[in-house]
């Protein structure tokens, strides 16, 4: 089972290097995975059911991938 997780991460982590240079894939790699875990949860617990964030998990993924891919940080 961890050999299967390691290669989930791994083909992750290539779809990552495909929005970032490849030395970042891993930091933007945990960010997404994390935000997203996150999002996940908000979603699964009706948070954005209520109406007050005026938002769905896939627009706030959306939003997500767009600033990694648009508005990371230059070095």
């Amino acid at each position: 089972m961890i050999s299967a997780s390691c290669r989930a991460q791994e083909e992750f982590l290539a779809i990552v290097s495909e929005l970032v240079d490849e030395h970042d894939q891993h930091r933007y790699g945990g960010l997404l995975l994390s935000s997203v875990s996150g999002i996940i949860s908000a979603e699964l617990s009706g948070h954005f059911t209520t109406g007050n964030w005026r938002t769905s998990a896939d627009e706030l993924v959306d939003i997500l991938v767009t600033i990694i891919t648009d508005g990371r940080p230059r070095a």
